[in-house]
């Protein structure tokens, strides 16, 4: 029942549609959905959907900026309410924290915890040459 609440999305992988072997779309459901629309919203930039205001991060925007202290707050920030945005995570829970800054790579640690789940999402972002990449674990 939990995961009906959590929602139900088609899975993409590198940009692309997962297929089963008979060619049905495969579809992601529960803490999956919920992780991989995060995900999609932190790799997209800030209003990248006109139709959902406040949709995105916009972390691109610190690739080769300045390893300071204002720059590492206002990442961390940014991380941190793109996943607070979610209706699905519980509130006060998302976390970011800098794991390393160099000036063509930050590695990010984010956690929050999804409504009804006992176990925190465990993300590791890396932000690198203009790419995001983002691990769930």
């Amino acid at each position: 029942m939990m995961d009906e609440a959590l929602g139900t999305d088609i899975r993409i992988e590198d940009g692309d549609f997962v297929t089963n072997p008979t060619g049905d779309i495969q579809l992601v459901t529960g803490k999956a959905c919920v992780a991989q629309d995060i995900k999609h919203k932190l790799m997209s930039s800030a209003d990248a959907l006109f139709l959902h205001p406040g949709w995105g991060a916009d972390l691109v925007r610190f690739i080769h900026a300045a390893n300071d202290p204002l720059n590492r707050l206002d990442l961390q920030q940014a991380v941190q309410e793109a996943l607070e945005r979610d209706p699905r995570v519980e509130a006060g829970t998302a976390a970011a924290e800098v794991l390393s800054w160099e000036r063509d790579h930050i590695s990010i640690r984010a956690t929050c915890r999804i409504i009804g789940e006992t176990n925190p999402l465990n993300l590791v972002i890396d932000l690198s040459g203009g790419e995001i990449r983002i691990e769930v674990i």
